[in-house]
This record gives structure tokens, sequence and C-alpha cells, in this order.
């Protein structure tokens, strides 16, 4: 067989490997269908197409769907080695997400300890765990991804906007907000609708 083609590493990826990835999010990732995520992927091997990091990272996706971390994190050990990608930041974003949403905070602490590690830590991550976090455990790690040289973004404001709010911490999120959001950082309206839940 000759080997896969897909442009994963380099250029862009054949019609055929997006139309399969876009299949992939559309028919299994939101509902959190595996096996017909597999079932795709089998097909795509079988024409000779080998996925891309997004066809992996909706992979992921779907295991996360599925509440099915440990899997996900066994799928990005195993298949990103084999096409020869290296995760990114969607990647370990996407299995912190899965470790909070099944409630085990500690190996979604270690997963984002795992994207330091490969230097793929960016501000995604940061916001992935901050959906799971207490108001107090917030500017810790703010304080934390600054000293690693990452800038904040409104994105990652939001993300600890919404842990004061879902707290109902109005204080600490007007805090943030004056710290933070007053100077390169500019609101946006999701910042104001927290602002304004955490203070119901």
């Amino acid at each position: 067989m000759a080997p896969p083609r897909s442009g994963a590493r380099r250029g862009r990826p054949s019609d055929a490997v997006i139309h399969y990835t876009k299949r992939l999010n559309r028919e299994c990732a939101e509902r959190g269908d595996v096996a017909g995520a597999r079932a795709l992927l089998d097909a795509m091997e079988g024409e000779g197409l080998a996925p891309t990091l997004v066809t992996l990272n909706t992979l992921l996706k779907c295991y996360r769907n599925a509440r099915r971390p440990d899997a996900a994190e066994a799928t990005l050990d195993r298949e990103f080695r084999r096409w020869g990608l290296e995760p990114d930041g969607c990647s370990f974003c996407t299995l912190i997400d899965a470790y909070g949403l099944s409630g085990d905070l500690a190996a979604a602490w270690r997963i984002l300890h795992r994207a330091e590690a490969a230097g793929a830590a960016d501000a995604r991550v940061y916001s992935a765990i901050m959906r799971f976090l207490a108001p107090a455990e917030v500017p810790p790690l703010i304080e934390h991804m600054l000293l690693r040289g990452l800038s904040l973004s409104v994105t990652v404001c939001n993300a600890a906007l919404n842990a004061f709010a879902n707290a109902g911490d109005h204080l600490a999120a007007a805090a943030f907000f004056d710290r933070h959001m007053r100077g390169d950082v500019k609101p946006d309206d999701r910042s104001y609708s927290l602002l304004l839940k955490g203070a119901r």
C-alpha cells in the first residue's frame, strides 16, 4: 500500500482529508460517537489518507463529548505519535476539558503541566482549566501564566470572570476587571455580561 497522503506535515491537506474531518466533526464529535469516528478514520486510512492535526483534535473532541477522558489521553499518546503530529494548545485544552467535565480536576492539572512541558500551553489551555476552578485559584493561575511569558487576552480574562461569576463573587470579578481589563486587554460584550452575572 502506498504511504498515506494528506499534507498533514506540510502544505495544505487534500480536499478528501478536509471532507473527512468535517464529517468527523459534524456526524460524530458533537454526539460523542466514538465508534462512528473510528469508522471514518478507518475509511480515510483505507483510501491512503492520513489525518491532520485538525482531524485528530476533532477525534479528541469526540472522546471529550463521550465523557471518556482516559481514552482521549490514550488517543493523544498513541495516534498523534503514529502520524508524526505534535499536540497543540487545542489538543491539551480538549483533554483538560474532558477531565474537568468528568470531575477529575487533578488529572486536568496534570494535563496542563504536560502542555507546559511540551511547550504547547497557550491561552486556550489556561482558559480551559479556569472553568473548573474556585475563585481563589484564579489569580495565582493568572500570575503563573504571566510568569511564563504569556500575555492576557480577552478570552483568558473572560474565563477568569466566568469563574468569579459562577461563584457569585462580584467583588472579585470587579477587582479582576479593574486590574487586568482597563489597559491592553479590551473587554467585549461577554466581559460586561459576566460582570453583570456576578452581581446578581
